[in-house]
């Protein structure tokens, strides 16, 4: 089996999970910024919104595509240096989109940059995996989640006052000199951290695999353990917490003719729900579902649905009415993130593929908000925003779907591996 050497200095734990989330918080800055100010984008350029969603669209094919190529990287080279390179690369794309004016270099460089933050990700799984005990990359999942929360908060909270100040292009100026600071802050203070602790032994090719290991390709991964099941929940997961993130300030702007920064400022109560619903969802999965992540999925999907179709409903009602129930149907499909991308590839920490499936699972997610920015904004034009509401009430009954076929597959391959290493 795998042999691993944790750390076992808490301080040392804390300094990881703490820099992975300075690593996460500069990434989902650089990489959220245009979707915040995207409404701007199309009343100060005079674009559709169509248009302007090439850009979005193109950054999260990209993303996704590129997981798969971060997460094959990130079992076999340097963590540390991956994730210095898509930190450094965003910090370049969005310096270069602050000088853009068309949809076409628009999308051009914001497709580079999200190559460049798919090296974010599974390499930071890694990580977590090789160096953490259990109880700390729980902790660490849920802390970088909350961190990505963080810097979406405080982008709606930014953005307001750079756009009544300036122009919506300051806003990726802040983004490249963060992610640029960040990116050298990781190097220089990654440097010192594996000069002191080492690298881990799982890292370390010729002492991976000893007699009694589990040795699984990835092809049986996602047929019999289900993995599939869970991919297609995931892009439904993406489809929804990307897009209603993205729309809703256009949403509130159409429906209730609210001022652009006023529907960027009153869409911040969706990041700030996620902080608490991460933390809700792990607290439910243990309490209610033995610890089940994929029955936890199912129940945040159906919820999802109820909350999709109130807000239908009450499509009139109030503006505060939609962001709340829009706040906790996003609510929802973070805790659905933190079930099946954060929690269920570190079950799988006995194949030695963690980053790969890391890779592959949060790809998905990105298959999903790609179909979805473009979708939604075609939907939102031709049949309107109560149509596009009910389309979210859709992909959460497939979702809850998913989950309900893809359960049990899980459940018998998390078994095997678990006697498998007895």
């Amino acid at each position: 089996m795998i042999r691993r050497e944790h750390l076992e200095d808490e301080r040392a734990c804390r300094f990881l999970v703490y820099a992975l989330c300075a690593v996460y918080f500069a990434g989902y800055f650089a990489r959220l910024d245009y979707a915040v100010v995207i409404a701007e984008i199309v009343r100060s350029e005079g674009l559709l919104k169509s248009d302007a969603a090439l850009a979005t669209t193109a950054c999260f094919v990209t993303y996704g595509a590129g997981q798969l190529l971060s997460g094959w990287l990130g079992d076999r080279v340097s963590p540390k240096r991956l994730i210095f390179a898509g930190l450094a690369g965003s910090a370049v794309c969005n310096g270069l989109l602050s000088l853009c004016s068309g949809v076409g270099s628009m999308t051009a460089v914001w497709a580079v940059n999200g190559m460049a933050q798919s090296m974010l990700w599974p390499p930071m799984m890694r990580l977590m995996t090789g160096y953490l005990p259990t109880p700390w990359v729980e902790k660490g999942c849920v802390d970088t989640l909350v961190a990505s929360s963080s810097a979406t908060v405080t982008l709606y909270l930014t953005a307001p006052l750079i756009l009544r100040m300036g122009s919506w292009r300051g806003m990726f100026r802040l983004a490249a000199a963060l992610s640029g600071a960040a990116a050298l802050g990781w190097l220089l203070s990654m440097g010192r951290f594996e000069k002191r602790h080492g690298a881990p032994a799982a890292w370390r090719r010729e002492e991976e695999s000893a007699p009694g290991g589990v040795d699984l390709s990835m092809a049986s991964l996602l047929t019999e353990g289900g993995l599939l099941f869970a991919m297609f929940a995931i892009v439904m997961q993406g489809t929804l917490r990307d897009g209603v993130t993205t729309w809703l300030p256009s949403y509130l702007t159409e429906v209730f003719h609210l001022p652009t920064s006023s529907s960027i400022l009153s869409s911040v109560l969706l990041p700030l729900f996620c902080v608490f619903s991460v933390r809700i969802s792990v607290a439910v999965k243990g309490r209610f579902f033995g610890g089940g992540e994929i029955r936890c999925s199912r129940f945040l999907f159906r919820l999802g649905t109820v909350l999709s179709l109130l807000m239908a409903a009450l499509f009139t009602a109030s503006a505060a009415c939609s962001v709340l129930l829009a706040a906790a149907l996003t609510g929802c499909m973070h805790g659905v993130n933190m079930m099946l991308i954060c929690n269920l590839p570190a079950r799988f920490a006995a194949t030695g593929k963690v980053s790969l499936i890391s890779g592959v699972l949060n790809a998905c997610t990105y298959i999903g908000s790609a179909l979805s920015t473009y979708v939604f904004a075609l939907a939102a034009q031709r049949f309107g925003w109560r149509v596009t509401v009910l389309c979210w009430a859709g992909v959460c009954v497939l979702g809850a779907a998913a989950c309900t076929l893809g359960g049990p597959r899980c459940r018998r391959m998390l078994a095997g591996l678990k006697k498998g290493m007895e």
